[in-house]
């Protein structure tokens, strides 16, 4: 953390050029080399070569946020962009609409304009508290410094400004990563009230137990299909002392829902032998499984594909309803979830909608 009299403003560096506080001379070279184009004019004040102009992807999110945050010298870089350079997790959605993404800037005082442009990208200009405006993350990067709001103050801007999935899924990889607290969260959150319907929604919904952006998703697809709260990142031994595996989540009964990732085996090395090493993390995988389905489990596996057309969650619906009516017999084994992957009412730490 720093506080504004060690960076006092957003310095541009590497391929941006920056004329403010140039000299008389320099600066006219600027504006000579831009109307022979060798330089390209990308805000007030701002320049860049053309061989390092960036339009696409997150690269090019990453350049005109600098470029905004360059052109606005004292302003932090604050939610979803603030994300982005803490590299922050976006969620499926988020990732998918990138190139419309917009940068986001903060102010202490109510900015002259609510919204502004970096050639085609939108700059998004916001009023923060005083406090959120003095404290902020001092970031060197490939463009220069530029003025970051913390990792717990960038999660409740976007639970209070954007969507209740890009929330959970930051937060909850925030949280993962270790780069801040729930407490810390609920400060700053409270801090800034709690009057936002979203913001409570996302305080119940959010725990540090999500070990994977789509893990964090597919909590959410089971809470808006009105299911009870499962446990979370379960651990499951045998009463005679085996360790059986850790889950991802679990319902009373016997039910184990897992997410598979497409990476989840698959590591791009082979051995002296030219086999994937992957593969013995898929034969220990369903050792695994076939252990605890010995002992009485069902399992609901949901990946990439059963994730969006929705027959995961239709299958998680048929398990559940089948164990609820008839609970499978585990009593073989102890179960030991870290805790329920949302509040609900009453449950300590609820928030009131």
């Amino acid at each position: 953390m720093a506080c504004s009299g060690e960076l006092d403003g957003n310095i541009a560096g590497g391929p941006l050029i920056s004329t403010r506080g140039m000299a008389a001379g320099p600066r006219r070279k600027v504006y000579l080399q831009a109307e022979a184009g060798k330089l390209i004019k990308l805000a007030r004040g701002v320049y860049i070569s053309p061989e390092h102009r960036i339009l696409t992807g997150e690269a090019g999110l990453r350049q005109a946020i600098a470029v905004a945050a360059v052109a606005r010298g004292g302003a932090v870089v604050v939610g979803k962009s603030a994300a982005t350079l803490h590299g922050l997790a976006t969620g499926t959605k988020s990732w998918q609409q990138q190139e419309a993404e917009p940068a986001e800037l903060g102010y202490a005082t109510k900015p002259a304009t609510t919204e502004s442009a970096v050639g085609p990208r939108r700059v998004q200009h916001r009023r923060i508290p005083q406090a959120e405006f003095d404290r902020f993350w001092p970031l060197k990067w490939e463009y220069g410094q530029v003025k970051v709001s913390l990792p717990g103050e960038t999660c409740a801007q976007i639970a209070r400004w954007h969507t209740l999935d890009e929330a959970v899924v930051a937060v909850e990889d925030a949280l993962n990563r270790r780069m801040m607290t729930l407490g810390e969260l609920e400060t700053a959150c409270t801090q800034r009230g709690l009057g936002s319907k979203q913001t409570r929604y996302a305080l119940n919904l959010i725990t540090r137990w999500s070990e994977s952006p789509r893990e964090s998703e597919l909590k959410l697809l089971m809470w808006r299909a009105g299911f009870p709260a499962p446990f979370q990142q379960v651990k499951i031994t045998r009463n005679d002392g085996v360790f059986l595996g850790h889950v991802d989540f679990y319902y009373p009964g016997g039910l184990i829902v897992e997410y598979d990732g497409q990476g989840k085996h698959r590591l791009a090395v082979f051995d002296q032998h030219g086999d994937y090493q992957g593969e013995a993390s898929i034969r220990a995988e369903r050792q695994r499984e076939r252990q605890l389905i010995n002992e009485g489990f069902v399992f609901v596996h949901v990946d990439q594909s059963s994730f969006r057309d929705g027959s995961g969650i239709a299958a998680i619906r048929r398990q559940l309803d089948s164990v609820q009516w008839a609970p499978r017999d585990v009593s073989s084994c102890v179960v030991k979830p870290a805790g329920k992957a949302w509040k609900a009412p009453g449950d300590t730490g609820y928030q009131r909608r």
